[in-house]
């Protein structure tokens, strides 16, 4: 795709007619790309204050007081201008006039969304720290609880919440006069939809009228996740979106200079050629939310001085939630990393890490942590548990990461967690997690490999990670690496126990002489490989699993035949 990376939405006529692109300087034409635009923005602001209010609910705490009736406000004109964005573009009426209007509404909602970004922040900040993190900080917290009385601490709590309450009234103000322009032009009503139904309609639709090629579905969903644009939808995007991306391509003479350019710009790519060094800054564009150093180093090569992020970087990107600097060779992130308090999504795979900073944990509103493939990664920071807003940790093709931090168990939200890695010895040490932290991790779905169950001490800790309420675990791999030996660890996987739900199953390194009998109770199960199970002499009744359509066995010198039990007939 040609432009830079951009969480907005869009949707093209329902007409069955082909779209031509003849005049992109069409009033009219203009006017539908702001209304596409501008009807995403107002959808995710509605959904961030949702997320707030939910937030202030649901922690008891009120971080902004004498506002509710401003947020209702704000949240009702919101919803009464985005119900007439789809009649706008039918409207026969003055183009410039709704031009500046629906302008004036886009800049609003971005307004708006970065202070309710704040507000969101901020309240999750304060439920870190009265959480703290375990009882090994308990003296720690109970010195931070004396100081924070203190009037100068109180003086900076205060000062926070008297700039949101200002800054939410401000925009409460700006959109009254907006609402109150709108009612002048008799805008149809419509329904309102979720955002995400909407935009799944679109997609399909697309795919069906042959502008979206090489479709890739999920397959336990069969949600279309990937795909490649036809050249007509491509022109589309990169018109609609041409005020709000830019992407750059720098060389070293260019590098320095992408201060000059891009202070309008809300979505950012900069494209960086061999020994080219990072951006130093990215100018007054305190707007920008996404932000993408692209680079296409896969193979390594000696890495230069050109490949470090500078500090200074970080402390510029106020608002970016989208920060992409995969297969950049970083071999460090620096500590400035802490500035981009409103980050939700930051990539860094296929890089040379070594680790990453403890200040990363200090990104509350982070949502995707990214790490795929980064060979030398050796350790997660220790204070990984406090990203509590954290649903997707990759981490899969990380060989050299041997242990996780014990915090994981705190990231309740997670949707996926590549692999769950159990240390022994020297390695693990006593911040390092154990097979029972997976006990409150029951939104996993997808795939998990669970690596190092050799470790496991005895069946009463297997049985605390309580896999049989992991329902929307797809596919499940269990390693016993190192090999473990036959007594206990035969107790060990009958304490597992699965969840029925599970469609692929692998077992490997498996060092007892039986299999579990709960094997014959996975109804779903369509694949299963059993690999290096070399103590095992007998197969369970696999016979009887009704959706079973793929058996792979390798490494199992002492199976030495399979009878008619197997196939469920004894």
């Amino acid at each position: 795709m040609g432009t830079a990376p951009c969480s907005t939405p869009f949707t093209l006529s329902k007409s069955k007619c082909s779209i031509i692109f003849s005049d992109s300087t069409n009033p009219k034409l203009q006017n539908l790309q702001l209304i596409i635009m501008t009807d995403a923005l107002i959808g995710v602001v509605l959904t961030q204050l949702a997320t707030v209010l939910d937030q202030q609910i649901r922690q008891q705490v009120k971080l902004v007081t004498g506002v509710d009736r401003e947020i209702q406000t704000l949240k009702s004109k919101l919803k009464s201008i985005q119900a007439v964005l789809t009649n706008a573009e039918k409207r026969h009426i003055n183009e410039d006039s709704v031009k500046v209007w629906l302008d004036d509404l886009k800049n609003a909602s971005y307004d708006i969304d970065d202070v309710l970004t704040d507000w969101a922040t901020a309240v999750l900040q304060l439920q870190i720290d009265r959480s703290g993190d375990g009882a090994e900080n308990a003296g720690k917290k109970k010195v931070t609880s004396f100081y924070f009385y203190l009037p100068c601490f109180c003086f900076s709590e205060v000062k926070l919440r008297r700039d949101i309450a200002i800054r939410i009234r401000k925009m409460t103000e700006d959109l009254n006069v907006i609402a109150t322009n709108k009612d002048s032009y008799k805008f149809d009503m419509r329904a309102s939809v979720e955002m995400e139904v909407t935009g799944r309609k679109h997609v399909e639709n697309l795919v069906l009228r042959v502008l979206f090629q090489e479709v890739e579905k999920d397959k336990d969903t069969d949600n279309i996740v990937r795909f490649k644009m036809h050249d007509i939808v491509h022109d589309f995007a990169q018109l609609l979106t041409k005020n709000e991306c830019s992407i750059m391509e720098a060389d070293r003479g260019t590098a320095r200079r992408a201060d000059t350019t891009i202070a309008p710009v809300r979505h950012l790519t900069i494209i960086r050629g061999e020994d080219v060094p990072f951006p130093a800054s990215v100018g007054n564009s305190k707007k920008l939310h996404s932000f993408w150093v692209q680079s296409f180093f896969d193979c390594l090569p000696i890495v230069s001085v050109f490949d470090r992020a500078p500090p200074d970087l970080f402390c510029r990107l106020k608002y970016v939630k989208t920060l992409d600097l995969s297969r950049n060779r970083l071999c460090e992130l620096p500590m400035e990393v802490r500035k981009l308090m409103n980050l939700r999504y930051l990539n860094l795979s296929h890089n040379l890490l070594l680790e990453l900073p403890e200040t990363v944990c200090d990104q509350c509103n982070l949502q995707t942590l990214k790490l795929v493939a980064c060979d030398h990664l050796k350790r997660l920071p220790q204070g990984i548990g406090k990203l509590i807003s954290l649903r997707h940790l990759e981490i899969d093709r990380t060989e050299s990461l041997k242990v996780l931090p014990t915090g994981i168990k705190r990231l309740s939200s997670l949707r996926t967690l590549s692999k769950f890695v159990i240390g022994s010895g020297v390695d693990a040490g006593a911040a390092a997690c154990n097979i029972g932290d997976l006990k409150e991790l029951n939104h996993l779905r997808g795939c998990l490999i669970i690596e190092g169950l050799g470790n496991v001490a005895d069946s009463c800790e297997a049985e605390k990670a309580e896999l049989k309420n992991k329902e929307h675990l797809s596919d499940l791999r269990l390693s016993f690496n190192p090999l473990a030996k036959a007594d206990g660890t035969t107790e060990v996987v009958k304490a597992l126990q699965l969840h029925p739900n599970l469609q692929f199953f692998q077992m490997k390194s498996y060092g007892g002489t039986l299999f579990p009998a709960w094997m014959i109770s996975l109804t779903n199960l369509k694949k299963l490989r059993l690999l290096e199970c070399q103590g095992c002499t007998s197969l369970p009744p696999l016979g009887k699993l009704p959706s079973l359509e793929t058996l792979y066995i390798e490494h199992m010198q002492d199976l030495k035949c399979v009878t008619g039990e197997f196939l469920g007939m004894a």
